[in-house]
């Protein structure tokens, strides 16, 4: 039993780096927070509480979407749009070109 042990532990690491590629490569649709920064504030909007981050639902490969998440993009939205709950009206911006995601929308909290 103790001699197989470095076999099985070398086994299980190779077990588990094919499934993280497997994984990662296949496509997905998933849920990310990104920093939201909202754009055309008015003096109504800033007594609001500012929101820091927005959930984008997008679509596309694993590794992308992992690559997403630890990149420095952002959303820029109206505060106009983001308070009205206009999800349609958005701009993706440092988005790095070797990304290769869909983005279907953004999500903001529901109204307080």
């Amino acid at each position: 039993m103790k001699h197989n042990l470095g076999l099985k532990i070398l086994a299980l690491a190779v077990a588990i780096i094919i499934w993280l590629q497997i994984i990662l490569m296949d496509e997905h649709q998933s849920k990310v927070n990104l920093e939201l920064r909202l754009v055309q504030s008015t003096t109504a909007d800033t007594l609001r509480p500012q929101p820091k981050k927005i959930l984008c639902q997008v679509q596309g490969k694993g590794l992308d979407i992992l690559k997403l998440y630890f990149s420095r993009a952002y959303v820029e939205m109206s505060a106009s749009d983001y308070w009205a709950g206009n999800d349609k009206n958005f701009r993706i911006v440092n988005m790095p070109e070797n990304i290769k995601v869909n983005f279907i929308n953004v999500i903001p909290p529901p109204p307080y």
